[in-house]
């Protein structure tokens, strides 16, 4: 609803402004003299992690020359880069890049092909997110002292997030059977969309078991690499942090941004977030957090204006995403 939009919108530029003002606009300014030129090496600390992305939906894609993909393997670096820029145009959801995705695998492949090589990718990425969500739920007691409090956080997370995929896998059959009343049929429709995408996936599991997992694997490891981008950004604002606390660190801001979908670009709620995970749980006494926060939202532009570039030399317009 417009007006859920519009309150959600002024809630988080209104939170924004409050963190900021409580952080103080002149240690920012202070903060980002540090920066200058150094903004250019920090925004390529995002390629390692749009590599694996790239890759990883490289491997699910079924071309019928395998040694093709050796040769594609630029391209898709650019597609990826492009499908990330629109959907950090969308302020919401964040799903214009699955279209644009579509849209330029049919320069390469059947339309047939380049929608199920999208929706294969999805279900990929995300088991690889949630996979990494749990995995920094696992280890983060294993190498931060936290409390007790923080302890059992985490554990009621896991047995939340594995209950909810429970569901997600059993629930497309249950709705197939049960959900036939017309008020249903958005529900049902989903299901069925959810029941051919898991079908998809198990039959490319058959067929080419170690590239679906290759996959899932490197799409992992992308989320613990996008920690660099942050452990650099504290490098250069001279309060160094460790890489294992970057990687979780950035993995909890994925998290954080997930939960908060609803708040256009998660103004306020990143800042907060990853103020709240660096002190209380990562127990980090960095102070320039918020700049950071900031910084990582730069690359994410300067990303999103490279993206906007390779779209334009990809021959598109963006009325064709409509």
């Amino acid at each position: 609803m417009t007006w859920l939009k519009a309150f959600f919108s002024i809630f988080g530029f209104a939170s924004l402004f409050y963190i900021l003002g409580e952080y103080g606009w002149a240690n920012l300014l202070q903060d980002f003299t540090l920066i200058n030129w150094h903004i250019i090496p920090l925004a390529l600390t995002f390629i390692p992690t749009l590599f694996c992305y790239s890759i990883a939906w490289l491997l699910v894609t079924e071309i019928p020359d395998e040694r093709e993909k050796i040769t594609l393997t630029g391209k898709f670096f650019s597609f990826t880069v492009i499908s990330i820029a629109w959907n950090n145009l969308s302020p919401f959801l964040k799903v214009l890049g699955e279209p644009v995705k579509v849209i330029l695998l049919n320069k390469k492949l059947t339309p047939r092909a380049a929608t199920k090589s999208v929706v294969i990718y999805n279900i990929v990425h995300l088991i690889g997110t949630v996979s990494a969500f749990l995995l920094t739920a696992l280890f983060i007691p294993l190498f931060f002292s936290v409390t007790n409090e923080i302890k059992w956080g985490l554990f009621l997370f896991i047995i939340i997030t594995l209950f909810i995929l429970l569901i997600l896998f059993f629930f497309p059959a249950f709705a197939r059977r049960t959900l036939k009343k017309k008020i249903f049929l958005r529900i049902r429709s989903l299901s069925l969309w959810l029941r051919w995408s898991f079908h998809k996936i198990q039959l490319f599991y058959r067929n080419q078991k170690q590239a679906l997992l290759f996959a899932i694997f490197l799409e992992i490891s992308a989320r613990f690499l996008e920690g660099i981008t942050f452990y650099y950004a504290f490098f250069l604002l001279n309060e160094p942090i460790s890489i294992t606390s970057a990687a979780f660190l950035d993995v909890g801001r994925a998290l954080i941004d997930n939960l908060f979908f609803f708040i256009p670009y998660q103004v306020g709620s990143r800042e907060w977030g990853v103020t709240f995970l660096l002190h209380n749980i990562l127990q980090v006494p960095a102070k320039s957090i918020i700049t950071a926060a900031l910084l990582y939202r730069l690359v994410e532009i300067l990303w999103m204006f490279f993206g906007y570039m390779l779209w334009i030399k990809e021959g598109s317009s963006a009325k064709s995403v409509r």
